[in-house]
């Protein structure tokens, strides 16, 4: 998803509102956007529903997931509807960059756990370092820059602070940016794990994977002593 992010909004050169945040806002709302970043739009809406409809509840920060996706599938329709493309685009692809490290760790971290495959581990590793250097730089840096600082310093500039629909989006991109947070102390929580004893699993697995293999070992004993 994030080639395609950066296909509309880089490529052959990079749209204006990068360059400049004020531009997000300029010729509101009669300005227009190319066809490719609603393209962008429409399939990035139908990935955070599947993302909504099958969310893993066996999570410990299943809430905030589900919180997440549906604030997201809100931000993407409204800014959709109040032509504000601009702004929406600019923060999807800043959510999409860190994801790529997140799901290849994560595959790397499955590969090792087969039996003669232990190089995957130190991949997951280094996957996983980079994610949460991305991760912070694009959700807690980026992010307040170029979406936050846009929307609340700049945008008032530009468009009237008593529209009701202005009030709604910085509640949505507000509410975003402390789920970031609370992911980053969980990202922290992983770094210090990796560490101290390698990742073994997703720190917001619950505990009954560990429940089972327990179950698993004291049968096996059971066994062996009969």
């Amino acid at each position: 998803m994030v080639f395609l992010g950066a296909y509309a909004l880089f490529y052959p050169e990079p749209v204006a509102w990068v360059k400049d945040t004020k531009d997000m806002w300029s010729n509101w709302p009669y300005d227009s956007v190319k066809p490719i970043i609603l393209f962008y739009y429409i399939v990035e809406l139908g990935l955070y529903i599947h993302f909504l409809i099958y969310t893993e509840v066996q999570r410990s920060d299943t809430i905030e997931m589900i919180i997440h996706h549906v604030l997201t599938i809100l931000l993407i329709i409204f800014s959709h509807i109040a032509h504000w493309s601009k702004i929406g685009s600019l923060f999807l692809i800043l959510h999409d960059t860190s994801d790529v490290f997140l799901e290849s760790a994560k595959i790397f971290n499955y590969i090792s756990k087969v039996k003669g495959r232990g190089w995957a581990s130190p991949v997951c590793d280094i996957l996983f370092a980079i994610f949460a250097i991305t991760f912070f730089i694009t959700r807690l840096m980026l992010y307040p820059r170029l979406v936050l600082w846009a929307a609340f310093i700049e945008g008032p500039m530009f468009l009237s602070a008593q529209f009701p629909g202005y009030i709604f989006f910085l509640s949505l991109a507000t509410g975003l940016q402390a789920l970031h947070i609370f992911w980053f102390y969980l990202i922290a929580r992983m770094i210090y794990k990796l560490f101290t004893s390698g990742i073994e699993k997703d720190i917001r697995s619950d505990d009954e994977d560990d429940e089972e293999n327990e179950s698993e070992t004291t049968e096996m004993k059971k066994t062996k002593t009969n």
